[in-house]
């Protein structure tokens, strides 16, 4: 299928799902900027530095909803790549994290949407858990 960093579609007329490009520099502050309206000027430094310092960051996929009209990030969420080990036998499990929406755009089921790319991209990766840390307070 060939959910891969660039992907994007149509939800509808109003709104386009996207996977973030590491490249575009200009995308990731507008992802993180979502991140810090929602979450708080605490995730800033956070996630600047799994943007910049993560040992897998290539695999690392953000995804997120645009507004078609207003041509503004409104909701997202991350895949983070982990390996767990039982034993021998290695895992393939990611983590989702990040996941907010703007306030005037909630009850939209963008997070719905989000959720689905999601689990198309566990599939097609190979992971099979899917976990989250938790909300830090």
């Amino acid at each position: 299928m060939g959910l891969e960093k660039g992907y994007q579609r149509n939800i509808n007329q109003k709104f386009s799902i996207h996977i973030a490009e590491n490249n575009k520099k200009e995308e990731l502050q507008r992802i993180l900027e979502l991140n810090v309206n929602v979450h708080g000027e605490s995730v800033r430094d956070y996630i600047n530095h799994i943007f910049s310092n993560h040992p897998r960051k290539e695999d690392v996929l953000f995804l997120y909803i645009k507004d078609s009209n207003s041509n503004k990030i409104v909701s997202s969420i991350s895949l983070m790549p982990l390996e767990w080990r039982f034993g021998s036998i290695n895992i393939p499990v990611c983590e989702m994290g990040f996941v907010g929406t703007i306030e005037k755009y909630r009850g939209k089921e963008l997070i719905v949407e989000l959720n689905k790319l999601y689990e198309l991209i566990m599939a097609e990766k190979g992971y099979i858990i899917s976990v989250i840390r938790g909300i830090p307070y």
